[in-house]
């Protein structure tokens, strides 16, 4: 911050938030990869791929945490975090992949519509990107 360079302060957040993952402190993790994201958007520059899908990692990884020990609502706010951030990276395979997270945990809860929705999503998006695996899981989710 002396330097009062906004560039190497996120670069700083974002190798803060990899060494958190690499110790296993998700939330905290989160905490520097958003932070890393807002200076870097705040300062006008564009969201490198690689960072953006940093945040979207950490976001599905305490998801998955939570929705282990059965906190789905919780969960599904971090899916629905990771699929706003896949969207603003315009990467359909993780927006893809956030619908069949957010759809198998709308299942768990036993709302099987709002499941339903999300794999209706996953699908059209395996279509779009001609994934025919990803179809496949798509399909048998539906």
């Amino acid at each position: 911050r002396l330097a009062n360079d906004v560039i190497k302060e996120a670069e700083a957040n974002q190798s803060l938030g990899l060494a958190q993952e690499k110790m296993g402190s998700i939330r905290s993790a989160i905490e520097y990869h958003e932070t890393h994201r807002d200076l870097l958007l705040n300062a006008g520059v564009e969201l490198p791929s690689d960072s953006g899908r940093h945040l979207i990692g950490a976001y599905k990884a305490l998801a998955e945490e939570l929705q282990r020990q059965g906190d789905y609502s919780a969960a599904i706010a971090y899916y629905e975090k990771s699929l706003q951030a896949a969207i603003q990276l315009k990467d359909l395979s993780g927006q893809g992949l956030a619908y069949q997270q957010l759809g198998n945990a709308y299942q768990l809860q036993e709302n099987f519509e709002k499941a339903a929705e999300c794999f209706k999503k996953f699908l059209e998006i395996c279509q779009e990107t001609d994934d025919k695996i990803a179809e496949g899981s798509a399909c048998s989710s539906l």
